[in-house]
């Protein structure tokens, strides 16, 4: 009972000092108070009918809502984000200077003002007007270190890294490139030959035959995960590159990883039965795995990689290789007979070329 007093008695003093306010205030400032109680109401009507996308009827109450209070910079904003949506950019940018001016004349809010020179920021962006757009942004955000507006920064700098890249591109500088690199390929100058197949990829990046080229140049340098790398764009760009297929297996090898080089130069013999390089590759794989099985070794590099490959992990939990291995074991006439089953035959060659099984 005594704390519902209490909590009376403050209300009682709340409204008489309120009413004591009131009667202090002068009728300028009443009608200055009703005038800001008006406006912030017409905004929020406004703001209904922004977010319904009646974009006319939201501008005119913002409008009518400036009238009634002109110094308040929010519904400047507002204005400019109407404008902003009806891809008026000229517009929302003179509605943004009248925000970023209001603030000038002492009605100062640093959040006010760095959302109205994003804002503006956004819209010069829109007109292509990209080094003035960052610049913006950058004062906005000793204003405001807000992270929306590093996130509005982030996505023009996008917009003008990308148009930068399309106006550096130039097929026949790529080809210059390309040329130049394969001079000092034959010269034996691997990591020149590299940089110069980067440039020419930057002046043009569907050159099938720069990512070959560099493919190889990786490989001279042992940048086998690179030149893996461009051995499978090559491939992605157009699956019937046979000289790709060859340059896929020979990484493959170099990185002991027998059952994918294998599996790329077969690739290739599909599309080029008779291609040299490719029986030849194919014939040191096989003789690395044969020796492999029978040298009694571990090789421990060749088996962590095929461990951390998921073709052999699927390989290793399948119910049916689980049980030809232990036949392998236990009952190897058994065994023959289950490796008439070409997927288990096919599984048992892998699982030998990975050097994860080793046979007699």
């Amino acid at each position: 009972m005594a704390e519902e007093e209490a909590k009376a008695r403050e209300e009682e003093k709340k409204r008489a000092e309120q009413a004591a306010k009131e009667a202090a205030m002068t009728d300028e400032e009443k009608k200055e108070r009703d005038q800001k109680a008006a406006a912030e109401k017409k905004k929020a009507e406004g703001n209904e009918f922004y977010k319904k996308k009646q974009y006319e009827q939201a501008l005119t109450l913002y409008k009518e809502a400036i009238e009634l209070n002109p110094t308040e910079i929010n519904y400047y904003n507002n204005v400019a984000a109407v404008n902003f949506q009806q891809e008026d950019f000229n517009g929302c940018i003179e509605w943004c200077d009248k925000a970023i001016q209001k603030s000038k004349e002492g009605h100062y809010d640093y959040k006010k003002l760095a959302k109205s020179m994003a804002r503006k920021a956004n819209a010069l962006a829109k007109l292509d007007k990209l080094d003035e757009s960052l610049a913006l942004f950058k004062d906005a955000l000793l204003e405001d270190n807000d992270y929306s507006i590093k996130d509005q920064m982030k996505k023009v700098e996008q917009v003008r890294r990308e148009k930068e890249r399309l106006a550096y591109l130039s097929p026949e500088k790529g080809e210059e490139h390309r040329v130049k690199g394969n001079e000092f390929f034959q010269e034996g100058k691997f990591r020149e030959a590299i940089a110069e197949y980067d440039e020419g990829l930057k002046r043009d990046p569907e050159n099938v035959k720069i990512y070959s080229n560099r493919c190889f140049a990786y490989i001279k340098v042992l940048d086998l995960a690179n030149a893996l790398k461009d051995a499978e764009k090559c491939l992605e760009m157009d699956p019937k590159m046979v000289k790709a297929w060859i340059r896929k297996g020979n990484v493959h090898h170099l990185m002991k990883e027998y059952h994918k080089a294998i599996s790329a130069y077969d690739s290739g013999l599909k599309l080029e039965p008779d291609n040299a390089d490719l029986k030849q590759g194919k014939m040191k794989t096989m003789m690395a795995i044969q020796t492999g099985a029978t040298d009694g070794k571990t090789d421990e590099e060749r088996m962590r990689h095929a461990m951390a490959d998921p073709e052999i992990q699927g390989l290793m939990r399948d119910p049916r290789v689980i049980q030809v291995l232990k036949e392998l074991q236990e009952n190897p006439r058994a065994a023959q007979d289950s490796l008439r089953d070409p997927f288990l035959a096919e599984a048992i060659n892998k699982l030998v070329a990975a050097g994860v099984l080793k046979m007699g």
